[in-house]
């Protein structure tokens, strides 16, 4: 009742009510589950946009119903849609085993998020740039897909499991971590070698010449970077010329090649 009263009437005392109000949800959010060319499996994802779509789920596949039905939704007005990457039947995600050095042990497990060949192009790069020479657990990871341009890199990590950058706890972080792959330290003594240090040798004729690398004739590369406004910037590197003596292994032609080309990265870049 009202506090007080100072003449006869009609008096409205409005009382707390354990009722409340149906607040209205939004029903122009779409969901789609299907396969898709990429993406996180059975994972739920926002999507606010069709570049959004591209960037996590690879954009449109022939195969795949799900991604024009995306592409048409945004198309027509859709702002906000979750996705639902289901992946083929039998489908295995991709993987690679590193070791420590040739004729050494597993190091490292590289496998990609989700399954599908998307990944079979994916590059896993080790380095030891800036490591101590005394410090032989730790290492330098890039992982880069080539198809979205899209590349992650993870300074400082060990293999060593007692260490705040111990590399399993690092990539495979779900908030910091890789959105590209998961790793698994196969070894927790040794690091995995560095890229392009570990192979076998180029097969060599009667004379001991190399019979997979012709010495008689030139090899190149083409390389390509992206300036600012659109500008596409092209150089034609030379690995070695006709008549330089060629790489006896696998190893040498790939060091050779990645000096050549970051050589020419360097100046292009200039």
């Amino acid at each position: 009742m009202p506090s007080a009263l100072s003449f006869p009437g009609v008096y409205i005392e409005e009382v707390p009510s354990g009722v409340h109000t149906i607040t209205g949800v939004a029903t122009s959010i779409a969901a789609f589950i299907g396969y898709t060319a990429k993406g996180r499996d059975n994972i739920a994802r926002r999507v606010l946009g069709f570049p959004d779509f591209e960037r996590n789920f690879g954009g449109l596949a022939a195969n795949s119903e799900l991604s024009y039905a995306v592409s048409q939704f945004f198309d027509n007005g859709g702002g906000e849609a979750y996705v639902v990457r289901i992946p083929g039947k039998g489908a295995k995600p991709a993987e690679i085993k590193m070791l420590t050095g040739s004729g050494g042990t597993d190091a490292l497990r590289v496998t990609a998020l989700s399954t599908g060949s998307w990944a079979s192009g994916m590059l896993v790069d080790v380095d030891l740039d800036g490591i101590l020479p005394a410090d032989d657990k730790t290492f330098n990871l890039t992982v880069t897909d080539p198809a979205s341009g899209q590349s992650e890199s993870f300074e400082g990590v060990t293999s060593d499991k007692a260490k705040g950058n111990f590399a399993g706890a690092v990539v495979n972080d779900e908030d910091n971590g890789s959105k590209l792959v998961t790793v698994d330290v196969l070894d927790n003594t040794k690091r995995p070698a560095p890229t392009g240090t570990i192979g076998a040798a180029i097969a060599v004729d009667a004379d001991g010449k190399p019979t997979g690398i012709d010495a008689g004739k030139n090899m190149r590369v083409k390389v390509s970077i992206d300036r600012p406004g659109g500008i596409v910037v092209d150089r034609v590197v030379p690995v070695f010329n006709k008549g330089e003596v060629a790489p006896d292994s696998i190893a040498a032609l790939c060091r050779q090649v990645e000096r050549r080309v970051n050589a020419a990265l360097a100046g292009m870049r200039a």
